[in-house]
């Protein structure tokens, strides 16, 4: 009789997912301050760790001591459930109160069976009302850049207004420009697409692993702030601009606002990359127009014509092999384990062991390769930056024609016209080209060497993938340097 009090709160909490311990001597403790709002909006909630808690050893009876987490476990699944909308009822819990047994086999009979039910209750809920699959497939498709021609539609409307200063950015018109691209690519067909936004995160890459994500220590220091581009210092649009997502109860148990920040580290990582070989990209179309210039080996322009294609060759390679040899992979694994969770905890645990690896594998949580790739693309938009001016000519300003050159022969005593053949040929000869390019070429090659070398210094077979996509023939591994 002294233990009917007790054994009716575990009843009430292992059949309902409720707490009623005025008397705080129940062994499960509610914090009611810990709301489930918080798991969408709180990178460091605690709400599913924290908000039902085991008072400690002495509050658990003996009886139930070797299955108290599985008693802890069932209450939080109910409460869950309850949350979700969801009224039905365990059948055991037909069977009348629970009484005291001194072998304890009658009890945890109970605890047992309400946990099989709780269990399957909120997983099939995740399952199928809430489409777990579904939208994890959703968040694939944008931040992992699954079907892409959505960000190349939108990189063709919305660069000129990232490529502002940061505070100039309008958030609202890049946001529009992104619903646009939506409509006009093949993410019309994903049902969930109204939940995309944008964003312009004023922390780097490097903060927010440092800070949130849980770096190594020293992470941060490891980045040299006198490099290229200090990565601690977002000056553009570009720099600042990621996705966000919408994410609703149940769907929060998993995809919490910590979990999706490290999909927002990765998109940010395989768009700046995309950016990259997109400069470049229109560089190689400026090289077009020089394609009548003579170019002997070892001139600057044939020099900088090889440079540019190393350049395009090192960033398409490098994002095939995060996309489809790093990320693709892992989600197909992740399909398959995330059917045979036997638990919500397991699915949770799943999913970040998930995201965790696909940090590793685009290298986000090594400092020494991520700090060599940022070079690697600072030296890039260098180029891109620097070599412009000498290539690009305005589009009025196209080869001349052979007419307009004979109309002013000079049998008829009138000065020639400088062609635009010409003026290129000229602006490509200028000493400052020439060094320009020397330099970058060096210092390319150079990067690129100590980033493979890196890359072998890991031994891992996913990363020497791409070392082999990278030096299939051993050429970066001799030293060599383009002649300049």
């Amino acid at each position: 009789a002294a233990s009917a009090p007790y054994l009716a709160s575990l009843r009430r909490w292992i059949y309902t997912g409720a707490v009623k311990d005025p008397y705080a001597e129940f062994m499960v403790e509610e914090r009611r301050e810990l709301r489930k709002e918080s798991l969408s909006n709180d990178v460091l909630s605690t709400y599913w760790q924290q908000r039902f808690t085991l008072r400690g050893p002495d509050a658990i009876p003996d009886f139930l001591f070797s299955s108290a987490d599985i008693v802890l476990t069932t209450g939080k699944y109910l409460d869950a459930v309850r949350e979700c909308g969801r009224r039905n009822v365990c059948p055991s819990s037909q069977e009348g109160p629970i009484e005291y047994d001194p072998s304890g086999r009658a009890i945890l009979r109970h605890v047992q069976a309400a946990f099989d039910f709780a269990s399957q209750e909120l997983l099939t809920h995740l399952r199928k009302e809430a489409d777990l699959l579904g939208r994890l497939r959703s968040l694939k498709r944008y931040f992992f850049v699954d079907q892409g021609d959505f960000l190349v539609h939108f990189m063709d409307s919305a660069l000129d207004e990232l490529s502002k200063e940061g505070a100039s950015v309008s958030r609202t018109r890049v946001q529009r420009l992104l619903e646009l691209a939506l409509r006009t690519s093949t993410a019309v067909s994903d049902p969930y697409n109204d939940d995309l936004m944008c964003t312009l995160e004023r922390r780097g890459i490097v903060q927010i692993l440092a800070e949130i994500v849980g770096g190594p220590e020293g992470f941060e220091e490891e980045f040299d702030p006198d490099a290229h581009v200090p990565l601690s210092q977002l000056s553009t649009g570009v720099d600042m601009f990621t996705l966000d997502y919408k994410i609703q109860w149940p769907v929060s148990l998993v995809v919490t606002r910590r979990t999706l920040t490290k999909y927002q580290l990765i998109f940010r990582h395989l768009f700046h990359c995309k950016y990259v070989e997109r400069q470049l990209a229109g560089l190689w179309q400026d090289h077009q127009q020089t394609r009548r210039i003579r170019r002997e080996m070892g001139s600057p322009i044939y020099v900088a014509y090889l440079l540019g294609h190393q350049m395009i060759h090192f960033f398409q390679h490098l994002y095939t092999f995060m996309t489809f040899e790093a990320l693709e992979p892992s989600w197909h694994s992740l399909q398959s384990r995330l059917a045979e969770a036997p638990t919500v905890d397991e699915v949770i645990h799943e999913h970040e062991s998930f995201l965790d690896a696909a940090l590793r594998a685009c290298m986000l949580t090594r400092p020494s390769l991520l700090k060599q790739l940022e070079v690697l693309k600072s030296i890039s938009l260098t180029f891109v930056q620097m070599s412009r001016p000498f290539l690009s000519v305005e589009a009025a300003e196209a080869a001349p024609t052979h007419t307009l050159e004979q109309s002013f022969s000079s049998q008829l005593g009138f000065s020639r016209p400088i062609s635009t053949l010409e003026k290129l040929e000229h602006s490509v000869a200028q000493p400052d080209f020439a060094a320009l390019v020397a330099d970058l070429n060096r210092a390319f090659s150079r990067e690129l060497g100590e980033f493979i070398a890196l890359l072998q210094a890991k031994s891992e077979p996913v990363l020497l993938n791409l070392v082999d996509r990278l030096d299939w023939n051993h050429f970066y591994q001799t030293d060599v340097t383009l002649p300049a």
